[in-house]
């Protein structure tokens, strides 16, 4: 069964989406069925003379396209370089085939490869690329044109004439470790994305470089010198929002390392090997976008409801002890928490797969977790991507018999690293022997005693100490004594996106893989083990996966979640923490968060209050240092924190219902959880620099404190109707927008509630666990619009099984406010929630009636308190299960 999202949310402005819930199940190594739509060809043409393509100085590569076939889906045929035309490294390619394909109406795809000579792509099984192509050609949304001499394309949104990408005046180069491929850009473009990185959402475009290349350091700023200050993932993918309020999406699809040119006019790739893969999303809402490209890459995973509560971990809890300290010291000072974590700590001598048998013993260990299972917690600890290279270690010798390393260049031994254990080696996950090497391993962990219920996937780029290879002795980077075909050299490619080498902190890119090099699929290690691990969970533990990984590319969310890495703890950082978490919403993994009051460097009170208060508006919220700073769980530092932290922690766990209602959209139709707000109000162009406010679905406006010592905030509130989401005061100009300035005490966190919404939550109560705030009762906010309109949605589920979605196990209620009525509609009902979790009581904001309401509830009239200054009605009901259809009346009954 299908459920549109008008039907879950209503018609009202906040929730006015044209995307369907759709059923999904998340099965390993392939993509789920991906919906889409198709295109229509554009019979136009663009003719441009040679001239005014090419300066005559430099290269210059002109291809010439020739034997064109077209179908009512497609355009192929031959590029031919043209003579006395050259790239600017040599080897090019002097024939290439084309093949663009319409795949949806709203999504071209465009390919440019080498038909003699086969190149690494991507495979199927990370990105389907055939997702939505039997979809009917009926509406597209865009025109394709091309020039055949010299050639170039162009793609165009119909309704408005907005070039999306346009290669016209650029040279496409295409070498054996080179390819450039080049778009016009309206001045000053507005471009978000081409991750992993940290800087403020929007790209700066005065002739910078951002690199794309898997890397292990502490999230430096990227200011777009070029310079190598990317991080951990890799997503080739932006989008650029224009002065109309309209939006489209770009993606490259390779998996080299690459530079990507960003100027005032035009955008270069500058990637060092594939092929041209190239997909445009017409869009045009910004939101609409994101669902288009994660229906290519795949819908993220519904995440265990569990991992939306509170994490804490720290690096130093290296005994038992203290891991029992720190959950019962959660307990004695009433703070909400979910899940402990380990670090590095619990390793035997720093060993994946090993406990340290004096601090952590297994029986000791195995009788802690049971405990903290049975009080309705859980536990995920850390495993790191190298082997440690030991004769006593079962697992390196393990993987030795089974050959499953990756290789030094001459493939006559596994690649010699260097991590936390000493000297290690790195799984293969493209040898076919490494799931079961990998599943094994986890097996025999779990079955120890070490019952985890998630992982913690990290140094996956993958990480080294030495630079490429080391060796016994020395430690040193080891030159590869291998000869390469036509000039190739994977260690030193004529072009070096980042300027830095690119074994710098990691691996040899001479280094063998199962029939590829390290040098094509280096940005796709950490996918590839999120997928081996996830299939572990869901295939042997029977549980929905919760995986949390460094390294990530396309299409990781169909896996897990990740946090932004080793940040500082500075108002700097958290502030960039928000653009971190818009970028992954981008990139199909919403469940993102930054290690909240800073992982290195010692926090303090005021700064750790503003952090908790933040945090508790992540989707993934988790507090973890490092072992040389303070402690900073939240009853570690005081008084202060630790008010502060209980009080957002009992809102978040208040919200939950909320949270999880959008995490289940999300999953069913991609786009985002927490979004920038001119995802909700594109034709508001002034917030295309906003990134220190966001949303949180299409109904919450948080707006935090991100400086030290400030006691009042200027807060936009663009053209709606807010409320104050904690007293219902009405505030902002509903018709312009409107700048206001808020007073900001250290325990308060601006949140503002959008008219137009129904937010369904549990009472702020004492609960402790997610277990325990599942049978609290329910309650709605509703907040109207200008029209006394609002409208909302609940998705129930057991909140762990799998494929809920899929399997019809799931209750979707929806909620609908129109002429003084609160209407719930139950469009499923496959799950019954616990009897706790009855509807007690209804709060509106902005009731307009002439005189005091009165107030029926399923036809009956109930007492309720109406504040006639701020306009605010509360109503108690009698406990009703949420499930069913009832109706609330105000004003005249």
């Amino acid at each position: 069964m299908a459920i549109s999202q008008e039907a879950l949310l209503g018609s009202s402005p906040v929730s006015a989406k044209t995307t369907s819930l759709k059923r999904i199940a998340i099965a390993s190594f392939a993509l789920v069925g991906v919906i889409g739509l198709i295109a229509v060809l554009s019979p136009s043409t663009i003719r441009v003379a040679s001239e005014t393509l090419f300066s005559t100085r430099g290269p210059t590569a002109s291809y010439t396209l020739t034997n064109v076939a077209k179908t009512p889906r497609s355009i192929t045929g031959d590029l031919t370089l043209a003579p006395d035309t050259f790239g600017p490294f040599g080897n090019d390619v002097s024939k290439l085939r084309l093949e663009v394909s319409f795949n949806s109406n709203y999504r071209v795809r465009v390919r440019i490869f080498d038909p003699a000579n086969e190149r690494f792509e991507v495979p199927q099984y990370v990105v389907d690329t055939t997702a939505g192509a039997e979809d009917p050609l009926d509406h597209s949304l865009y025109d394709f044109s091309y020039t055949e001499s010299p050639f170039s394309f162009t793609v165009k949104r119909k309704a408005d004439g907005d070039v999306l990408f346009s290669t016209v005046g650029y040279p496409i180069f295409f070498s054996a470790q080179y390819v450039e491929l080049s778009t016009s850009l309206p001045h000053q473009p507005n471009i978000y994305g081409l991750g992993e990185r940290t800087r403020e959402f929007r790209l700066d475009s005065n002739d910078k470089i951002y690199t794309i290349f898997a890397k292990d350091q502490m999230t430096p700023y990227d200011d777009g010198s070029g310079d190598s200050k990317q991080t951990y993932g890799s997503h080739p993918f932006y989008l650029d929002y224009r002065g109309s309020g309209n939006a489209h999406g770009v993606l490259l699809l390779n998996a080299h390392g690459m530079d990507i040119s960003l100027r005032n006019d035009g955008l270069t790739y500058k990637t060092i090997g594939g092929v041209i893969d190239l997909f445009v999303f017409a869009g045009p809402e910004p939101d609409t976008v994101l669902k288009q490209y994660h229906k290519l890459i795949g819908l993220p995973s519904l995440p265990p409801y569990w991992s939306l509560g509170f994490h804490q971990c720290r690096w130093g809890y290296d005994t038992l002890e203290k891991l029992q300290t720190v959950v019962q010291k959660f307990k004695d000072n009433k703070l909400p928490l979910d899940t402990i974590w380990n670090d590095i700590d619990y390793f035997d001598d720093f060993k994946d797969f090993t406990t340290d048998p004096k601090r952590f013993p297994l029986d000791k260990f195995k009788s802690f977790l049971d405990s903290i299972h049975a009080d309705g917690l859980h536990y995920v600890p850390i495993l790191d991507a190298g082997i440690a290279k030991r004769d006593d270690s079962a697992s390196y010798q393990l993987g030795l018999e089974q050959n499953i390393y990756l290789m030094n260049p001459s493939g006559e031994k596994p690649l010699l690293a260097k991590v936390w254990p000493g000297y290690a080696v790195y799984p293969d996950f493209f040898h076919p022997n490494t799931t079961a090497y990998w599943s094994g391993q986890l097996a025999g962990l779990y079955e120890s005693g070490v019952e985890f219920d998630g992982l913690w996937l990290d140094m996956n780029e993958v990480s080294n100490f030495c630079n490429g290879e080391c060796t016994d002795e020395t430690n040193k980077l080891r030159s590869a004594a291998v000869v390469y075909p036509n000039g190739l050299d994977p260690e030193n490619p004529p072009y070096v996106p980042g300027r830095a080498r690119l074994n710098e902190k990691t691996a040899l890119m001479a280094a063998k893989h199962y029939g590829v090099l390290e040098y094509d699929v280096h940005n796709l290690f950490g996918f590839m083990e999120s997928q081996v691990s996830s299939t572990y969970i869901r295939e042997k533990l029977k549980k929905r996966p919760m995986i949390i990984s460094r390294s990530t590319f396309a299409g990781h969310g169909r896996n897990g979640g990740h946090w932004l890495g080793d940040n500082r703890a500075t108002y700097t950082d958290m502030f960039w923490s928000i653009p971190g978490i818009f970028n992954f919403q981008m990139f199909g993994i919403p469940l993102v968060g930054a290690d909240v009051c800073g992982f290195a460097q010692d926090t303090n009170a005021e700064l750790c209050s503003r952090w908790m208060a933040l945090g508790s508006f992540y989707p993934f919220y988790r507090n973890h240092n490092h072992n040389e700073s303070i402690p900073q769980e939240p009853y570690a530092l005081g008084d202060t924190v630790l008010t502060v932290s209980r009080k957002f922690l009992r809102l978040r766990y208040s919200l939950l219902p909320f949270w999880y209602t959008q995490f289940a959209l999300v999953s069913s139709n991609g786009g985002s959880v927490v979004q920038p707000l001119f995802f909700e109000f594109p034709q508001d162009l002034q917030l295309a620099q906003f990134d220190r406010q966001f949303m949180v679905g299409h109904s919450l406006l948080v707006s935090p404190v991100l400086e030290e010592g400030a006691t009042q905030l200027g807060i936009y509130l663009p053209a709606a109707r807010w409320f104050d989401f904690y007293t219902g005061e009405e505030v902002g100009d509903s018709v312009h927008g409107e700048l206001i300035t808020v007073q900001t005490p250290i325990d308060h966190l601006p949140v503002h509630i959008r008219g137009g919404s129904v937010i369904p939550r549990h009472q702020i109560g004492a609960s402790l666990s997610t277990a325990e705030s599942r049978q609290m009762p329910l309650t709605l906010l509703v907040a109207l619009d200008k029209d006394q309109r609002a409208s909302g949605a609940l998705f129930l589920d057991d909140g762990e099984s799998l494929d809920t979605i899929d399997k019809d196990l799931y209750s979707f209620v929806n909620f609908v406010v129109a002429d003084n009525t609160l209407t719930s509609v139950p469009l499923k009902v496959n799950y019954e929630p616990a009897v706790g979790q009855s509807l007690t009581s209804i709060t509106v904001y902005g009731v307009n009636c002439p005189t005091a309401p009165t107030v029926q509830f399923n036809g009956r009239a109930v007492p309720a308190a109406f504040n006639s200054e701020l306009n605010v009605l509360v109503v108690p009901v009698e406990p009703v299960a949420i499930t069913t259809a009832f109706t609330l009346k105000w004003c005249d009954v």
